[in-house]
C-alpha cells in the first residue's frame, strides 16, 4: 500500500505513488514527475509543469500549470469529474483515451 499523499507534492523529475486518503485538496507542483494518486480523490490541482498525473478515483481536476498529461479512471458515482483547465497545454484525458478539459 502506498503513504497517504501530503497535501502538496512538491516533486521534481521523480516518480511517486500515494493513495489519497481523506486529503483534498492535494496540490501538485514541481516539473518533469510522474506521479500517480490511488484511492478516491477529493480535488487535485496540477499547478506544476510538464508532469505525468495518474489518477484512479477524482471529483474535481484543477489544472492551471502547463504542460502535464492528467489521466483518471472514475469520476464521482462512476461519472465524469469536474475539470477546469486554465493552464497552457495540458492534456487530460479520461477512460479509454476520452479528451475533456
Amino acid at each position: 500500500m502506498a503513504d497517504a499523499a501530503p497535501v502538496k507534492i512538491d516533486s521534481s523529475f521523480a516518480a511517486v505513488t500515494y493513495d489519497c486518503g481523506n486529503q483534498s485538496p492535494i496540490r501538485v507542483v514541481g516539473q518533469g514527475s510522474t506521479i500517480t494518486l490511488n484511492g478516491s480523490c477529493g480535488e487535485v490541482d496540477v499547478s506544476g509543469a510538464a508532469n505525468t498525473v495518474n489518477l484512479q478515483a477524482v471529483v474535481v481536476i484543477n489544472a492551471t500549470g502547463a504542460g502535464s498529461h492528467i489521466t483518471w479512471e472514475r469520476g464521482p458515482a462512476g461519472g465524469v469529474p469536474r475539470i477546469s483547465n486554465p493552464g497552457h497545454n495540458n492534456d487530460i484525458r479520461g477512460p479509454g483515451g476520452l479528451q475533456l478539459g
